[in-house]
C-alpha cells in the first residue's frame, strides 16, 4: 500500500515540477495525461472531449501502470500485451462514451464556484527533496517479502 502512496506522490511531484517548465499548455496537458490521471484530467477538464478523457481514464497513466507492475509479484503480466490491452480498452472505452453522448448529451452546467483562488507558497529545493525523497521510498520498499 506504501508503494501505491509513493508512486502517485512522485508522478503528481513529477507533473507539478513539470509545469513551471513547460509552457505550452498542450505540451504540458499531454504530459500531465501521460504520467498520473487525476492531475491529467484535473489539467485537461473543459479543453478536451468527453471522449478523450474518458480514454486516459481507461489507460490509467504511467503512474497506475507502475502501480500494477510493482505489486503484481509472481504474477508479472507481459508488458507488450499489457500496454496494447490498455490502448484497446482505452479505444472502447471513447467509442462507448461517444456512442453514449449521442443518446445523453451533456447539457447544462450545474455548479460554479464562486472566490479567489489562494495563492500557496512554493519552494523549488523543498519540491526536488520531496522528490528524491519519494524515489528513494519506492527504490527502499522490499516487496519480494511474503506478507503471511
Amino acid at each position: 500500500m506504501l508503494s501505491i502512496c509513493a508512486f502517485v506522490s512522485l508522478f503528481s511531484g513529477l507533473a507539478a515540477v513539470a509545469s513551471g517548465f513547460i509552457t505550452n499548455e498542450r505540451i504540458l496537458t499531454a504530459l500531465m495525461l501521460l504520467a498520473e490521471v487525476t492531475s491529467g484530467c484535473l489539467a485537461s477538464a473543459g479543453k478536451l472531449p468527453l471522449p478523450i478523457l474518458c480514454a486516459e481514464c481507461a489507460f490509467g497513466g504511467l503512474c497506475v501502470h507502475m502501480q500494477v507492475f510493482a505489486l503484481s509479484g509472481e504474477a508479472d503480466p507481459p508488458k507488450k500485451f499489457f500496454f496494447m490491452f490498455r490502448a484497446l480498452h482505452a479505444a472502447l472505452s471513447a467509442a462507448v462514451c461517444a456512442v453514449l453522448l449521442r443518446f445523453f448529451p451533456v447539457a447544462q452546467q450545474t455548479f460554479a464556484v464562486y472566490g479567489e483562488p489562494h495563492a500557496w507558497s512554493h519552494s523549488a529545493p523543498a519540491s526536488v527533496s520531496l522528490l528524491f525523497l519519494c524515489a528513494l521510498l519506492i527504490l527502499d520498499l522490499d516487496t519480494s517479502k511474503k506478507k503471511c
